[in-house]
């Protein structure tokens, strides 16, 4: 079954996933825009955190002039007006840096979901297209995993002629009475009428012989092609992983 699921390549989607998707379909403008406001809010914090940045700057080339200004003309009383401005400056970017910090997580988590967000609001199809599948290029040939079914059938099938074979064989020893031709017989003819009654019996023997020695050789072939499945059940087991943990993914986005 995992052989013949992992060539035809044709993975479904479970049902809860299939629901998610559904309602998430009818959602499709609601991300979008979730999308445009998390880029509009991003670009506004980068000018405001250039605004700030300016601020700063201004803040530091007038706390220089003032020293200038008091070592050639003397001390002076601090403009109260300056001051509540870079206090108040101080608060905005304190307050900013909360903000960027908030922003930079939500957009974190955004961008780790929004891959599989778009995946659920988008076609059926793009979903599917989306699911692991295997790649030509890299997966085991599996072109033998037929002949590995036909062999199985194979040694059934000589199995069951073995059966009729010596079914049939005994039959006919059980029906040839030997022993009253043998009475009959002087005893330098006895050897020649055994070998003559074991002949007639060596045609079925001969054939019973060669299905025996088919078999082997047919079964060396199974244990060979055997092995190479191991490659093939393998390889699909790493997919229908990859298969859940991506089904998984969209559920816990």
């Amino acid at each position: 079954d995992e052989i013949y699921r992992f060539k035809t390549d044709s993975p479904s989607i479970p049902v809860d996933v299939i629901n998610l998707h559904r309602e998430f379909q009818t959602k499709a403008e609601i991300v979008k825009m979730v999308d445009t406001k998390l880029k509009e809010l991003l670009d506004l914090s980068g000018r405001i955190t250039d605004m700030l940045a300016s601020l700063a700057e201004r803040e530091e080339e007038e706390i220089k002039e003032e020293k200038e200004y008091q070592e050639r003309h003397g001390p002076r009383p601090e403009s109260q007006v300056l001051a509540d401005i870079w206090k108040e400056c101080a608060s905005f970017r304190s307050y900013h840096q909360q903000a960027v910090k908030s922003n930079f997580e939500i957009g974190n988590v955004f961008n780790s979901h929004g891959s599989s967000i778009y995946l659920l609001t988008g076609t059926t199809q793009s979903l599917m297209d989306a699911i692991p599948k295997t790649n030509l290029l890299d997966a085991p040939d599996d072109s033998g995993s037929e002949r590995w079914l036909e062999l199985l059938a194979k040694v059934d099938e000589m199995k069951q002629q073995r059966a009729l074979l010596v079914t049939q064989l005994r039959d006919h020893m059980n029906s040839d009475d030997i022993t009253r031709v043998m009475i009959g017989e002087s005893p330098t003819n006895q050897d020649s009428v055994i070998q003559d009654h074991l002949q007639k019996h060596r045609q079925v023997a001969d054939i019973i012989r060669q299905n025996l020695t088919a078999q082997d050789n047919v079964l060396r072939v199974l244990t060979e092609e055997n092995a190479k499945q191991v490659k093939i059940r393998q390889a699909s087991q790493e997919l229908f992983k990859q298969q859940e943990l991506f089904f998984v993914g969209l559920i816990k986005s």
